[in-house]
């Protein structure tokens, strides 16, 4: 028995600009004949139709494209005609989400093979993490994140018009300030927590945070998107962790930025109770000189 995907569609999204071709497909238990014997790119284990889908539909299609595909490889979307590449990753991301509600990840961005960047990150964050228990007793400069701030303490989202400034020195209600030496602890437990990188940015891979999911919109204001992204990273969530009661840190770039803030505002909301903010985020970590991680993208949210 292997995995067919039951039917390799592509239509014109109406939802997406330009228009944008959605080709999705996703995975259902059945018997195929034999597989498509046309080479595929270094990734996943596509089945007949999916791979006959890649050959025939995404590899001739002009402008620029991206395919992602789920870890399991039983759902995938791919987007084509775009006039960025970043566009067409985000479009595929999305879709996965949109599509069959779990994550998906980047196979293929044109002619670039994205899909080997995430065992890579697994296993240099793996060998971060011993790096970090042999660091976990030292003591660690906090100068950003114990630095008293005199911004106010919101009630909702911060407007996404307003993404860069001092952020206050408080969790939003219902999550915890949490420092460098915290963030290791949690790191270094037999718990281990689930770290969330909202930062946004249009490259593939940043360096982040070791075992850190970048999920970019996660901490985005837009009042024309907040419906979609509260959903989508539900979605997400469910994703990577079974359990409401799993630790999460939250971080972006340092104190001045609030897409974490409000992204632990928004996973307070969606019912997770150990939601820790990481206020000082990846500046306080490089200065404490933690190792970090290349990390492709897990999703995008909107």
């Amino acid at each position: 028995m292997r995995s067919q995907v039951a039917g390799f569609m592509v239509r014109l999204a109406r939802q997406l600009p330009l228009g944008l071709a959605l080709c999705i497909g996703v995975a259902a238990q059945a018997q195929v004949g034999r597989p498509t014997a046309a080479k595929l790119p270094p990734g996943p284990e596509l089945d007949a139709v999916a791979a006959q889908g890649y050959h025939q539909q995404f590899k001739p299609a002009p402008g620029q494209k991206a395919f992602a595909v789920s870890r399991d490889a039983k759902a995938y979307a791919a987007v084509i005609g775009r006039e960025q590449s970043f566009e067409a990753v985000r479009g595929a991301s999305v879709g996965c989400l949109a599509q069959f509600k779990t994550l998906c990840q980047i196979w293929l961005v044109n002619d670039e093979v994205v899909w080997p960047q995430y065992a890579k990150s697994r296993a240099a964050s793996q060998a971060a993490l011993k790096t970090l228990r042999q660091r976990a007793q030292q003591p660690f400069a906090e100068a950003v994140a114990a630095a008293a701030s005199d911004a106010p303490l919101p009630t909702q989202l911060r407007s996404g018009e307003q993404m860069h400034g001092s952020t206050p020195d408080a969790a939003p209600a219902g999550s915890r300030l949490i420092d460098t030496a915290g963030v290791v602890r949690l790191l270094t437990q037999a718990r281990k927590p689930l770290l969330i990188d909202t930062l946004h940015g249009k490259s593939l891979i940043r360096s982040s945070l070791p075992t850190a999911h970048w999920l970019q919109g996660a901490g985005w204001e837009d009042p024309s998107l907040n419906t979609r992204i509260d959903a989508h990273l539900r979605l997400a969530m469910r994703a990577l962790t079974p359990s409401k009661s799993t630790p999460i840190v939250v971080f972006c770039s340092n104190a001045d930025c609030w897409l974490s803030w409000n992204a632990a505002l928004r996973l307070v909301q969606a019912g997770y109770r150990e939601v820790h903010w990481y206020r000082g985020g990846v500046d306080a970590w490089k200065r404490a000189g933690l190792p970090m991680v290349d990390t492709p993208l897990s999703g995008h949210l909107w």
